[in-house]
């Protein structure tokens, strides 16, 4: 079975350390092995519930790259892994350095880029300094997996990577989930209006952040 490092900055609670989380618990195809940067591990527990091995490279500096890379490198040799998939900042750096072009190397964009193409203005050195950084190590990693369409063009625009490096993966939602929530939300809104003494006819429509019934998908389906 393929074995697949992951290198994450740290495994506090947040979307894209719970969605590796989940993508683990369910693989069923490769053998995943998660490595994170920093000591931060909220969500360590349950990655070792799920029967994930994880390692801790202790990073606690805020840049941890030359010290990261040297630490990766040494994971890299014991681990083995036929892919390595890198997400977030430090982790994506991290790994580009580590990488020595043996083997393939994926990273998946979760955010807009450090330095947006329609706002350049108004940033600072810093931010200058990691939107280069990043866009000078793209060139070693073999492909791109985004998970909004909004997000892929912006990284690419930001990055000059060309769109056949570049995929999309919805995070996806549960449908059935999703729509009890809607109709919860939906509940509230009723109830608010009635307490108000505002009839239905009358009362303006709410519009919820995220329409669930048109963007519930899964993410084996949700492929571009």
């Amino acid at each position: 079975m393929p074995r697949v490092l992951f290198v994450i900055d740290s495994l506090e609670v947040g979307g894209a350390e719970r969605s590796l989380l989940e993508l683990c618990r369910h693989s069923r195809r490769f053998e995943p092995v998660v490595c994170h940067l920093s000591p931060a591990a909220a969500l360590a527990q349950r990655f070792d519930a799920a029967g994930v091995p994880t390692l801790n490279l202790g990073l606690e500096t805020r840049y941890p790259f030359l010290a990261g890379a040297r630490a990766l490198t040494h994971c890299i040799r014991t681990v083995d892994p036929d892919l390595i998939h890198s997400t977030l900042y430090n982790g994506g750096i991290t790994a580009r350095l580590a990488a020595r072009g043996d083997r393939p190397l994926a990273h998946t964009w979760v955010n807009e880029p450090v330095i947006h193409p329609r706002r350049p203005d108004g940033i600072r050195w810093r931010h200058r300094l990691a939107h280069m950084l990043d866009a000078r190590t793209a060139f070693r990693v073999s492909h791109f997996i985004a998970n909004s369409r909004a997000v892929a063009g912006s990284n690419r625009r930001a990055l000059g990577v060309s769109e056949e490096r570049v995929s999309g993966i919805h995070r996806g939602r549960d449908p059935d989930r999703a729509s009890r929530v809607r109709r919860q939300h939906q509940r509230r809104h009723d109830d608010a209006d009635r307490r108000c003494g505002r009839h239905q006819e009358t009362a303006p429509k709410r519009s919820l952040r995220h329409d669930f019934s048109r963007s519930a998908r899964r993410p084996s389906s949700a492929l571009w």
